[in-house]
C-alpha cells in the first residue's frame, strides 16, 4: 500500500534479482495528493444554527417540536476518500439522551454499513441533522469533525437551544 507522507510526485526503482543471475528493474510512480473534505456552502454552514424550539404543554414544559437541517459535504480531493464523521456532544443535556440531537447518515455511500463514508472526487454527501429536545436545554455549541487517515479536522459547529 502506497501511503505518501507529502504532497509531491514520487518515483522509486526496485531491482529484483532472480537466482543471482537475472536482474529486473521496475519503476514505481505515484503522487501524494491533498485530502480535502469540505462543506458545499462553507461560509453559510460553518455554524449550523438549529434555532430555538418553543415549549408546548404549559406546566409540564415538554417540547414536542423538532427541526431538521441538511449539511452537504463534498470531496475536493483528486482521489476517492474514506472518512468518518465524529460527533461527541459535550453538553450534559445532549449526553443524557442522545436522541435529542442526531446525525442521520445517508447509507448509500457507506462501506459495509459502517460509519465509514466513501466519496469520489467532487461527489456530494448529504447529512441530516435532527434536533428534537424533550425539555428546555441551555444554549449549546457542538463541533462536528471529519476523520480520515488518523487526522481529525473540524467541519462545522452545530448550535441550538
Amino acid at each position: 500500500t502506497f501511503v505518501p507522507k507529502e504532497i509531491k510526485n514520487y518515483e522509486e526503482k526496485i531491482i529484483f534479482e532472480l537466482n543471482g543471475l537475472t536482474r529486473r528493474e521496475i519503476l514505481l510512480k505515484g503522487s501524494g495528493t491533498e485530502m480535502r473534505i469540505e462543506l458545499v456552502d462553507a461560509p453559510k454552514q460553518r455554524i449550523l444554527d438549529l434555532g430555538t424550539l418553543q415549549l408546548v404543554g404549559g406546566q409540564q414544559q415538554q417540547l414536542k417540536q423538532q427541526t431538521n437541517k441538511k449539511l452537504q459535504i463534498v470531496n475536493k480531493s483528486q482521489i476517492e476518500i474514506d472518512f468518518n464523521l465524529l460527533f461527541e456532544p459535550k453538553s450534559e443535556y445532549l449526553n443524557k439522551d442522545k436522541s435529542q440531537l442526531q446525525l442521520i447518515l445517508n447509507t448509500n455511500n457507506n462501506k459495509n454499513n459502517l460509519n465509514v463514508i466513501s466519496l469520489k472526487p467532487n461527489q456530494i454527501y448529504e447529512l441530516l441533522v435532527k434536533f428534537s429536545p424533550k425539555m428546555r436545554i441551555p444554549k449549546f455549541i457542538e463541533e462536528l469533525k471529519v476523520e480520515y487517515s488518523g487526522t481529525q479536522i473540524p467541519l462545522c459547529s452545530i448550535q441550538g437551544k
